[in-house]
């Protein structure tokens, strides 16, 4: 059996088309949701993802922490947006529109909420979350306030974010990416970024209720506004010794809900206990060949072109990945995407097989260039993966085998995660696989953050994860900065099109497959998970707020 490993990008970078004045607000949340008669109790056991031990912080912009849960089930955000289809569902916010020509952006913040210590919810604590969020920087994580918002102010239950400049895709980094906390608690903390948080005081459906290094436990917010949520009683995080341990409560059915990858789970894993069931996803983003443009010979387009050309995704995916992970396309457009947002020439420009005969017309014109003929006869270039992730392992073996005919020296360097994530965004790499970004509801983060001038640093810098081949195309980032300077989606449609062709020739990384959301399930006890049939959301415990969307429907038989 692979190795169990969860892959998500650093920083979950989305936004939102939601840019009409204003967004209506369903019945209510609770009436959408709760479901008259449903059986009330149950603890169902949780692994998002193996961890050897917990720490006890929960801080939910605190990168010390390695805690589920504090995002979604303890910390709600203003707007929900499901990782399945994109769409948005109000949440602490009612609604939320635009006004001043699109340079301020509101939110009516819900009534009748309260924190899970019984103190009352308001506008003010969303007026203080937004004040923190742009004096400390560890806050603003992924809600992109800084440099976009000049200043916040609010009247009523109403709170305005006015912009320096038109930026439509705020509308999704702040109304679910901002951390909403209570005022009458980190008002008092004297360093908010470092605070630990073993105590959270969150609106959530769940709250702490005991942890230990070994086993926390979240238990139902009795305070939820959501009247009747959430089912369950209690979600318990076990920490796992091992790979092995943890795989091993996942088969036998101990694990009700999960995020491992498990190679051939269905003849693996579906017979291993009554109820045993999964749903691996192809709809997360691609997984890609980094090359480190800023060094030859991957400086060199044609290199790139050949590289593109050459791999063959579909044995990729189906003796890499295991049949998981379908191949992806030259402009990097996630499944759930493609028909809205896909430029038809771009999404059929590979062949999914490789093309070595037109590789190699590639590469024979990188040769021309005398630095790019040095480096590929003089060098021997790595591969860097993470040794024990058995599906990259095997897929950058048949990577490097197909170089090799192309007539690039390549061989795969296994290595330890830190050292491996730290040679990508330190710039002290080759090649190497890895992720991209995902977002919703379109392709446009990855654009940004993985292609966008704005992220670049010299090799030597720190990328933080973004922009580590270390690419610049100006025209592009003209393009980059159109799409967010427009709150029309028919144009944003168009400029996508435009950035995905130039994309699509220019390589700034190869495109290999589109990952799968990792996600298994135990119905023995318990029903009303997500699944291929009833897609509702994405299922996979390891994201924050599709996992409360999931805590909230689960409940037992």
């Amino acid at each position: 059996m692979a190795s169990s490993k969860l892959r998500v990008a650093a920083v979950r970078a989305v936004f939102a088309l939601s840019m009409v004045a204003m967004v209506a607000i369903p019945t209510t949340v609770a009436n959408a949701r709760a479901v008259p008669a449903v059986k009330h109790g149950g603890n169902l056991v949780v692994d998002p993802s193996p961890v050897q031990s917990w720490v006890d912080a929960f801080n939910p912009a605190f990168t010390g922490s390695n805690v589920y849960g504090s995002r979604g089930l303890i910390y709600e955000s203003l707007v929900q947006y499901n990782g399945e289809t994109g769409k948005a569902t109000p949440w602490l916010a009612t609604s939320w529109g635009w006004t001043n020509h699109a340079k301020t952006l509101w939110f009516k913040i819900r009534s009748g909420v309260k924190w899970n210590d019984g103190k009352a919810f308001t506008a003010a604590d969303v007026l203080y979350s937004a004040k923190l969020t742009l004096a400390q920087p560890a806050f603003d994580g992924t809600s992109g306030m800084d440099p976009y918002v000049k200043s916040v102010t609010r009247a009523g239950d109403k709170v305005y974010f006015h912009l320096k400049s038109v930026n439509s895709t705020l509308s999704y980094y702040i109304g679910q990416n901002m951390l909403i906390l209570p005022q009458h608690v980190w008002s008092k903390i004297a360093s908010p970024s470092t605070y630990t948080d073993a105590n959270p005081v969150g609106t959530g459906p769940f709250m702490l209720s005991s942890f230990s290094p070994e086993q926390y436990v979240l238990k139902a917010n009795r305070h939820y506004w959501q009247h009747g949520l959430p089912y369950l009683s209690s979600l318990t995080f076990p920490a796992y010794s091992s790979n092995q341990s943890a795989e091993a409560d996942v088969l036998n059915g101990k694990t009700q809900w999960a995020g491992l990858f498990i190679a051939d789970a269905a003849h693996t894993y579906v017979p291993k206990a009554p109820g045993n069931s999964f749903w691996y996803n192809p709809a997360n983003q691609p997984a890609c060949l980094y090359t480190n443009d800023a060094e030859q010979p991957f400086s060199n387009v044609w290199v790139r072109r050949a590289l593109t050309e050459v791999v063959n995704r579909e044995r990729v995916y189906k003796q890499g990945e295991y049949g998981y992970e379908t191949p992806s396309n030259a402009g990097f457009i996630q499944t759930q995407f493609r028909r809205a947002w896909g430029n038809s020439k771009v999404l059929t420009q590979l062949n999914p097989n490789g093309n070595l005969k037109a590789a190699k017309a590639d590469l024979a014109k990188a040769m021309k260039n005398p630095a790019t003929a040095a480096a590929i006869k003089n060098k021997t270039f790595q591969i860097v993966v993470v040794a024990g992730w058995s599906d990259w392992d095997a897929s950058v073996a048949i990577i490097t085998s197909e170089l090799n005919a192309l007539g690039i020296k390549a061989v795969e360097n296994q290595t330890d995660f830190n050292t491996y994530n730290s040679d990508l965004n330190q710039g002290t790499f080759d090649m190497g696989m890895s992720w991209t970004y995902g977002g919703l509801p379109s392709p446009y983060p990855i654009y940004k953050f993985g292609f966008g001038g704005a992220f670049y640093v010299p090799d030597g810098k720190n990328s933080n994860g973004n922009n580590r081949e270390r690419y610049k195309n100006p025209a592009l980032d003209k393009l980059i900065n159109a799409f967010a300077a427009t709150t029309s989606q028919s144009k944003q449609v168009v400029v996508m099109k435009k950035m995905e062709t130039i994309v699509a020739n220019d390589v700034p990384i190869v495109p290999l497959v589109t990952q799968a959301y990792w996600y298994e399930y135990n119905t023995a006890k318990f029903t009303g998970f997500p699944t291929k049939s009833n897609p509702y959301e994405i299922g996979s415990p390891y994201q924050p707020y599709e996992e409360e969307t999931v805590a909230l429907r689960v409940h037992l038989k």
